[in-house]
């Protein structure tokens, strides 16, 4: 829901801190870790819920490249952070990934620990 919230920048902020509650509070608990529908959800309340372009440019690659080194990058993860970020970050956080296209990349493009984990 946070992901999809709208209204003035108290409620925004009220649903950010809401979303970013509720994604550490799965991190640190035994129940389960972020899998890739959790941090593409993240990345996409992120993308939606920061107003200020540095501070929404630093969390998101944070949250990609945490994405990143636990394997759970899918397809809608990437399509998300594409969708996310600026063109040059993630051109950055890409790294030595070539292509003609930046949207023709996939997570087959990918090393294969950043989608390692990922279940359907």
């Amino acid at each position: 829901a946070c992901a999809t919230c709208y209204g003035n920048e108290k409620e925004m902020d009220e649903a950010l801190y809401l979303a970013y509650s509720t994604f550490k509070a799965l991190e640190d608990s035994d129940y389960g870790k972020p899998n890739h529908v959790t941090y593409t959800t993240f990345l996409k309340a992120c993308s939606r819920l920061i107003p200020t372009e540095g501070r929404r440019r630093k969390i998101l690659s944070t949250v990609f490249k945490k994405c990143c080194s636990e394997g759970q990058v899918s397809e809608n993860c990437l399509a998300q952070f594409r969708y996310a970020a600026p063109q040059d970050l993630f051109v950055n956080v890409m790294g030595g990934i070539r292509t003609v296209d930046i949207d023709s990349i996939t997570v087959e493009d990918l090393p294969s620990e950043w989608t390692k984990n990922v279940k359907a």
